[in-house]
């Protein structure tokens, strides 16, 4: 086919097509992962802010005994350390 030069013009839009679907799914890639790295940092940040904050080592163990004893479950645990890092 090509030696009658037939078909290039078909497969030059199929390569084009091709280059545009990468182009779209490198696009979608690259944000994907910057939404990972956001989420990776703001979690970072959230857990060095709560265990400065919060969390100080006697608090810290305050609330682990409270949940071992099955005083406390972790999500109240939790809701209440969210709300000590909002006011």
């Amino acid at each position: 086919v090509a030696v009658r030069n037939e078909g290039i013009g078909e497969l030059r839009d199929e390569f084009d097509r091709y280059l545009e679907t990468e182009r779209r799914q490198r696009a979608e890639r690259r944000r994907e992962r910057s939404t990972a790295r956001l989420l990776s940092v703001l979690a970072e940040r959230l857990m060095t802010r709560t265990l400065d904050r919060v969390l100080v080592p006697e608090r810290m163990e305050q609330l682990v005994a409270a949940i071992s004893k099955r005083q406390l479950d972790p999500y109240t645990a939790v809701d209440g350390i969210i709300e000590e890092l909002e006011s």
